[in-house]
């Protein structure tokens, strides 16, 4: 069995960054978002701390099962590629002789 195979069979398979460093974009968005969390919070009574802490748990959930979607759409479309290319690469065999 190949090594991706075996990482996936034995659930040893990460395809999720374990350390996301991020490009420069990135990180100027995320310094953004954090000053504007920070900004936000500070105007808020209590309980609308509370709610902000949910509705930002509540967008977490639905990006990742959003991403879970993309990812697996994607996927799929990879593995039909690869099925279109096995299934039409009957050009590379020699073809069958008759027995005499």
């Amino acid at each position: 069995m190949g090594k991706i195979l075996e990482a996936l069979a034995s659930d040893q398979l990460c395809a999720a960054a374990l350390d996301y460093k991020g490009s420069k974009e990135y990180k100027a968005a995320r310094e953004a978002s954090c000053i504007l969390e920070q900004k936000l919070l500070e105007k808020l009574p209590e309980g609308g701390r509370e709610l902000l802490a949910g509705y930002g748990d509540a967008q977490a959930e639905e990006h990742m099962l959003y991403t879970n979607h993309m990812f697996a759409k994607g996927f799929r479309l990879g593995v039909l590629l690869m099925l279109e290319t096995i299934t039409e690469s009957g050009d590379f065999f020699l073809p069958k002789q008759e027995k005499a």
